[in-house]
């Protein structure tokens, strides 16, 4: 495995990792090893259960077995990679296959953000500053009376009654009719 870095912006980085084709196709055998014991139930023209060549197994299952072998070496390899650049990634890593072919080394870059690094200060060295305001006794009484006059207490009126300034009102519009209070 190959890595090397591409972007370093920032709390922005990017690698570029080459896994060789040597790599790959030792685990595409390794998987069709594991499957040969399974496929030894299945009847294969010519030959006795479980007696089937490896190149022939690889031959027929070899495709399907790619993608599995490709995922699972592109997530433990990028982990690894991360690992031994050591990136903490604050969220989950971009990883985009830049090419592959079968027979050719994988070649996949990772986009990550990092966890910015930082110093915590001792919090019994640090010293506060008590900010104190003076209010003066109008201010103080100007308060009170702008609260005690938004805790109002309104009372039913009359209905010949006419709202005036001050007064609060319940409306009940209705489109297209008329509906009395």
């Amino acid at each position: 495995m190959q890595v090397t870095e591409t972007v370093s912006e920032g709390l922005k980085r990017g690698y570029k990792v080459v896994i060789s084709a040597d790599d790959i196709d030792a685990k595409i055998d390794a998987e069709v090893k594991k499957i040969q014991g399974q496929i030894g139930q299945i009847k294969m023209p010519g030959f006795r259960p479980g007696k089937a060549p490896l190149s022939l197994l690889k031959k027929l299952h070899g495709k399907n077995l790619l993608g599995q072998v490709l995922e699972e070496t592109i997530n433990s390899t990028s982990q690894a990679a991360l690992d031994e650049q050591n990136v903490r990634p604050a969220m989950q890593p971009k990883i985009e296959v830049v090419s592959f072919d079968e027979g050719a080394d994988l070649e996949y870059s990772i986009d990550v953000e990092i966890t910015p690094e930082f110093d915590i200060p001792d919090l019994a060295k640090l010293k506060l500053e008590r900010f104190v305001v003076e209010a003066s006794d109008d201010q103080v009484m100007e308060a009170v009376t702008k609260i005690a006059g938004q805790q109002k207490n309104f009372k039913k009126a009359a209905k010949t009654y006419k709202a005036q300034n001050g007064d609060a009102v319940l409306m009940d519009f209705r489109q297209g009719g008329r509906r009395s209070l």
